[in-house]
């Protein structure tokens, strides 16, 4: 399975959120919460598909200052990506903003695995990674956790881990976690078909024509941490995009 982007922008399509909501309202609530911070920020719109928008994230760093919410061709959900260095991170976004805008969000993540033997140091550990946030009204928590969580990723050599947590969806081929190999519990055309069934199609970029939006936000600089680049991240972990 390809990876979004093909790999253009790794590590910020590592790991990619969605919300259901308009990406107007997304950055509404970014904004009431950055204020609720005392974070100064600002957002700039691009009518351009997210593909022109990504190299905006960088430079890459260790504590995100920059995030893009981009419109999909379902109009029902929007993305978000972010300029963690280590790979995108919208965890902690989508636990706040679907609590605030009352709705659904999606945490998807995808590493092909790229260690052909173990003990080999370099390359990518396979992961996959489907975390689905249901709103529920009765929820009194200032953020919303994850009713849905289902992870599988190569730990080292040839060891894998699977892990799912919370009540199933209805779609959801719950056979499949009994294989005896643990790395084909959940496979990547099984978390693209998850992701299908809520009408997302996370690895295709036809599927993020844009407008997209930039949101900013502003620290000391002495705060960023680790500070590089799309390629100097392909470049440590071997990546060649394209491939």
């Amino acid at each position: 399975m390809q990876t979004l982007f093909h790999d253009d922008f790794y590590p910020a399509t590592k790991r990619i959120g969605f919300l259901r909501s308009s990406p107007e309202s997304i950055v509404r609530a970014y904004s009431d919460w950055y204020a609720q911070l005392g974070n100064s920020f600002e957002v700039t719109s691009y009518d351009a598909p997210l593909r022109q928008v990504m190299p905006r994230l960088e430079p890459l760093v260790s504590n995100h200052t920059r995030t893009i919410v981009a419109t999909t061709r379902n109009t029902e959900w929007s993305a978000i990506l972010d300029n963690f260095a280590p790979g995108g991170d919208p965890v902690s976004a989508i636990a706040v903003l679907s609590k605030a805008l009352q709705t659904d969000g999606l945490l998807v993540g995808y590493s092909p695995d790229e260690r052909e033997e173990p003990g080999i140091s370099l390359g990518r550990l396979g992961a996959r990674v489907f975390t689905y946030t249901a709103f529920d009204p009765d929820n009194e928590r200032p953020i919303a956790p994850p009713t849905r969580s289902i992870y599988l990723a190569r730990q080292s050599g040839s060891k894998w881990l699977f892990e799912a947590k919370g009540e199933p969806l209805s779609f959801e081929n719950l056979d499949a976690y009994k294989q005896r190999r643990v790395k084909d519990r959940f496979t990547p055309e099984m978390l693209e078909q998850y992701c299908h069934e809520l009408g997302i199609d996370p690895f295709d970029e036809d599927f993020y024509p844009g407008p997209c939006y930039l949101v900013e936000k502003h620290v000391d600089p002495r705060a960023l941490g680790t500070i590089t680049t799309f390629e100097e991240q392909q470049r440590k972990w071997q990546i060649v995009p394209g491939s």
